[in-house]
């Protein structure tokens, strides 16, 4: 214990380069000054940077009265970069907005325009054995603009498929522009066709990029047509089939209710199959549906010398909303061994694309485009 009659003079020491503190009664205070060793010594060193800021940190510690011995631990100073203002606009990674999209299978729609020209849209990816929507604005900014980054250079190709085989080569030729055909606003490119003889009839063709094809597979003989004389009324009865099985209203003539008719085959074995699409007090394109109005889709096997139905997509128009559904093309997209169908729906005001499949032993809508019209609760119906 120390007693003075008069105040000591402050007790003042450095502590390295830089820094010094004062002891003084009860107090301490100490400072320094943070930067390059280097430069802390000796100012003049050339090497240090002209303008260097120099951080000078002030401490003051309160010391117990009296105490011979003080411990000094050192002081730690960490430089940050202020939080930026409230209301200031935080700069993002321009790649965040305007790199390429990492897209799961997209599937595409290719539809010829005039000779071998021919222009390409995605409609849905394919991820996990499933369809999912594509990226749509504003969740994804640019993406109409991005969608074609690393997909759509000059001389870019996709797999053409119709009837279920491979028929063909799309090749792209590098422009690009959004497409607002359909309720949905997607890119489209365009380019050319190289098709094998037997497909020369076909105009749309789903494609895929070679990589997302879910197998290899070779070429094969398209399907020889399988109608004969009892084709036409075989047809009319699967369609009279599904009428009276829905209880749907009768039109005054069933063949020219019926607006579309596809013949497939079905499955691996090639069984053959038929796709009608009916139509009552409408026509099948955009536009306002009559007060009694509904579309029919129906999907038939050749079962004993007949066409019997094993789905229907049947939508009144004027109480679940006008959904006009009719066949575009088919494939194994899913590796099931089963085709799967892409649908063009007409609405009142957009058309959109669908798609229906097997799942497991029943038939349904595997995908629709989110905005178009639902389908009806009960509309889908599957039968064994």
């Amino acid at each position: 214990m120390h007693s003075f009659s008069m105040p000591p003079p402050p007790l003042r020491s450095t502590a390295g380069p830089g820094s010094f503190f004062i002891l003084k009664g009860s107090y301490a205070l100490y400072a320094a000054a943070v930067g390059p060793p280097r430069c802390l010594s000796d100012p003049r060193n050339t090497m240090c940077p002209k303008g260097f800021p120099f951080l000078f940190a002030l401490v003051i510690i309160t010391v117990a009265p009296g105490c011979d011995n003080v411990a000094w631990e050192g002081v730690e100073v960490e430089l940050r970069a202020p939080p930026p203002a409230m209301g200031s606009e935080v700069d993002l990674d321009d790649d965040d907005l305007d790199g390429p999209l990492e897209l799961g299978t997209v599937l595409y729609l290719v539809e010829r325009e005039e000779g071998s020209r021919a222009t390409a849209i995605p409609i849905a990816q394919i991820s996990g054995n499933a369809y999912h929507p594509l990226p749509a604005e504003p969740e994804t900014p640019n993406f109409v603009e991005r969608f074609e980054l690393n997909r759509w250079e000059r001389g870019s190709e996709l797999i053409l498929l119709a009837d279920g085989r491979e028929v063909g080569t799309f090749v792209t030729d590098g422009r690009s522009e959004p497409d607002h055909s359909t309720c949905l606003v997607r890119p489209r490119t365009g380019g050319y066709l190289e098709l094998r003889l037997e497909a020369s009839g076909h105009d749309r063709f789903l494609a895929l990029e070679r990589e997302g094809l879910s197998g290899p597979r070779r070429p094969e003989e398209m399907p020889a047509p399988f109608e004969d004389a009892t084709f036409e009324a075989r047809a009319i009865n699967m369609v009279e089939r599904a009428l009276l099985e829905l209880e749907a209203p009768w039109p005054p003539s069933v063949p020219e209710a019926r607006k579309e008719q596809r013949e497939f085959t079905f499955g691996p074995r090639g069984l053959p199959a038929l796709a009608a699409t009916v139509v009552f007090e409408d026509e099948l394109e955009v536009g306002a549906p009559g007060p009694l109005s509904y579309g029919l889709l129906v999907l038939g096997m050749a079962v004993n010398g007949s066409y019997v139905p094993f789905m229907t997509w049947y939508q009144r128009s004027e109480e679940e909303g006008k959904a006009l559904p009719r066949l575009v093309e088919l494939h194994d997209l899913r590796g099931t061994n089963s085709p799967d169908l892409l649908l063009e729906v007409f609405g009142e005001e957009e058309r959109w694309f669908a798609l229906a499949g097997a799942l497991g032993e029943s038939w349904d809508l595997l995908y629709q485009d989110p905005c178009g019209v639902p389908a009806a609760s009960g509309a889908i119906q599957s039968y064994p």
